[in-house]
């Protein structure tokens, strides 16, 4: 696939690395306190030493410093942190984007000097499970040796339980964070027992992780259900820049079980929300792919997750309900192939029975396309998901 993206932004970042001359001050903000919260909270997932783009590390004034007014272009520009979902379709609990207020704070150090401030304001480390420590943790039995520039592993981890688990939230933190990609986990079955796809799309899916993603949790009378004995098949995707090193990874997967006791938690399920299967013509112009599917019995939408394709430009969900409104669920763009996140909503959307889900899409096959996977653009047949939406039974008044 053709990485003109990656290579551009580089270049921009290259091209604005400034060097930490004398400049006035003229602001009050600071690295220490303000600046280093704000890349705490949105950059160091990638952007800090042994983690997954080192290469432009901002994890101390040092690291920073140089690439001040990068950052600033950068953000302004909305280009970083990467995010996928437009600002006002749709409420989620993390949409990643950067407030305005950040941004703003952000030119004001860049403008007013970038001044380092005082040492002792610097943040305090996070801790590795955001969520606390695991109530399960799994993980492979042994150190994995990574040895190629880029590759996927699958791994068959056995959790254990003695009885069904209800499962409220899950979190993956890697094992050598310089060389995992992204990372994907479902209940293994004898029918995806012998995959290893990243890109997996099954009944079976838990969840996927990129770096800087938030922790998986749902609704608190909501859960995905584990049974007896269950086994989970973990699949990591790898990069590295210098395959001779040899890296080692043993990354691990945490589950937060639910805590509800009065009655038994909402069972969570994907719906994958699929097109006719379409063959897109080489063209100049975006060609637009449709998916509907309509609700057989009340639900409700706990997160959803835009699937942009090499091809994708533009995917807007939208629920047509049956009193003739409408909603907005997601509309998302600027694709991201290792940054797709789950969108988890703010407030679950109900979604009466009758309630018609349509996914509008606009894909690009053409020569213009950085991202097409063909050097030279030919046409082919594209059947695959367009939208993943995780449901639950719609809640009954407690």
């Amino acid at each position: 696939m053709k990485r003109y993206a990656l290579i551009a932004f580089v270049s921009l970042l290259a091209s604005l690395h400034n060097s930490a001359a004398h400049e006035p001050i003229t602001t009050k903000v600071t690295f220490n306190k303000e600046i280093a919260r704000i890349l705490q909270r949105s950059c160091w997932g990638c952007h800090a030493p042994g983690k997954i783009r080192s290469d432009i590390a901002l994890a101390t004034y040092e690291e920073a410093r140089p690439w001040a007014k990068a950052i600033k272009e950068e953000v302004l520009e909305r280009r970083m942190p990467p995010y996928q979902a437009v600002k006002g379709y749709g409420l989620f609990k993390h949409d990643y984007l950067l407030p305005q207020r950040d941004i703003e704070l952000i030119v004001s150090w860049v403008e007013g000097g970038a001044p380092r401030g005082n040492l002792n304001d610097y943040p305090k480390p996070k801790p590795a499970w955001a969520l606390g420590k695991p109530d399960a943790l799994l993980q492979p039995d042994a150190p994995a040796e990574i040895n190629k520039a880029e590759e996927v592993r699958c791994y068959s981890l056995a959790t254990n339980f003695a009885e069904d688990r209800w499962i409220n939230a899950f979190d993956f933190v890697p094992g050598n964070a310089a060389i995992v990609q992204r990372a994907a986990y479902l209940i293994e079955t004898p029918a995806n027992k012998a995959a290893c796809d990243i890109n997996t799309i099954s009944p079976d899916l838990l969840g996927t992780w990129q770096p800087n993603e938030a922790p998986l949790q749902f609704p608190h009378d909501t859960a995905r259900r584990l049974s007896a004995g269950a086994r989970i098949k973990l699949i990591v995707h790898y990069r590295q820049t210098n395959p001779d090193d040899k890296a080692n990874d043993q990354s691990q997967l945490g589950f937060y079980f639910s805590h509800e006791h009065e009655r038994q938690p909402r069972a969570l399920r994907n719906l994958w929300l699929k097109p006719l299967t379409t063959t897109l013509l080489v063209s100049d112009k975006p060609q637009r792919v449709l998916a509907s599917q309509t609700i057989t019995a009340a639900t409700e939408a706990v997160a959803i997750r835009p699937l942009l394709f090499p091809f994708g430009t533009s995917i807007q969900a939208t629920a047509h309900f049956p009193n003739g409104t409408s909603e907005v669920l997601i509309w998302a763009k600027d694709y991201h192939f290792a940054w797709q996140p789950l969108y988890v909503f703010r407030k679950p959307v109900a979604l009466p029975k009758g309630t018609r889900l349509e996914i509008t899409a606009y894909l690009d096959n053409s020569e213009n396309n950085p991202r097409n996977p063909d050097e030279a653009p030919r046409s082919v047949t594209f059947k695959e998901p367009l939208c993943e939406l995780l449901t639950a039974p719609l809640a009954l008044q407690r």
